[in-house]
């Protein structure tokens, strides 16, 4: 989902981030972790590490409590745009790191016009995404901590 406004010659756009996991070997694509997604509305021209920030800073309550507190940083993972451009690679933190990441999705040029112009209505989703073997990790944490919390007498603080 994307919409937009400009205000003083500053394009905003609204963007979905989203915490995804690879499916299983063998199967191609991702799939939502817990319900774990948000709409964010940004400036066009921000740049990758300004992205990055903002999408783990909107993920990481939701993240945090779906999870039960659970090691795995969001700034560890993967950042892609929806869903197999890969926009950021932890391997990697410094390419294209000052560079706007946006506008190739919301400013194009057609066949009939070269010049850029900007498309309010384009959707661009962007994932964290963790690997199949982190997520499961995750799923036994959780699995973990709420057994922990049936057997504890003192419920109330799990």
């Amino acid at each position: 989902m994307a919409l937009a406004a400009s205000s003083r010659g500053t394009h905003q756009v609204m963007i979905r981030v989203a915490l995804h996991h690879l499916k299983p070997e063998g199967k191609s694509g991702t799939v939502l972790v817990g319900n774990i997604e948000r709409d964010v509305c940004i400036a066009l021209n921000v740049t990758l590490t300004e992205l990055r920030s903002i999408a783990c800073n909107q993920l990481d309550s939701l993240w945090a409590e779906w999870s039960h507190n659970h090691s795995l940083s969001l700034h560890s993972l993967e950042m892609h745009k929806s869903p197999k451009m890969l926009l950021y690679d932890p391997r990697q933190p410094s390419l294209n790191a000052d560079e706007p990441v946006l506008r190739e999705f919301f400013l194009r040029a057609t066949a009939k016009d070269p010049i850029p112009k900007f498309f309010a209505n384009a959707r661009v989703s962007v994932l964290l995404v963790m690997t199949n073997m982190q997520f499961q990790d995750v799923l036994l944490w959780r699995e973990q901590q709420e057994n922990v919390c049936l057997s504890s007498s003192l419920i109330k603080h799990c």
